[in-house]
């Protein structure tokens, strides 16, 4: 009896949730509809925007800034534990600088 008392208020929750989560069949349309709409007026032109950007706009001039020698920058007061430890794990020799300058001329790659 007393666990009757607890288990009902919990089943009669459990119905109302399952009742208000079925929508109705012209909810389920307008829905559809509307991530339809969304898609074809919203998405496929964002998408052709990024085309357009990507591949047919000039190519900006993506060089490194010249190399100047402040004190406060690429201070190593330990070498790193991998080849000359001059140089970081990722080290790309014409756009990562090391404390004397940049190693290679940047060449650019169109």
């Amino acid at each position: 009896m007393l666990l009757n008392r607890l288990i009902r208020p919990a089943q009669r929750t459990a119905q109302v949730l399952r009742r208000n989560m079925s929508g109705s069949m012209q909810e389920e349309e307008r829905s559809c509809k509307t991530w339809m709409y969304t898609t074809a007026l919203v998405a496929i032109p964002g998408v052709a925007l990024c085309v357009v950007n990507a591949f047919f706009t000039d190519p900006e001039d993506h060089s490194p800034p010249e190399f100047i020698q402040y004190e406060h920058l690429r201070v190593r007061r330990k070498a790193f534990p991998w080849g000359n430890g001059d140089r970081s794990m990722l080290h790309n020799p014409q756009t990562n600088a090391t404390s004397e300058g940049f190693e290679e001329e940047y060449v650019a790659h169109h």
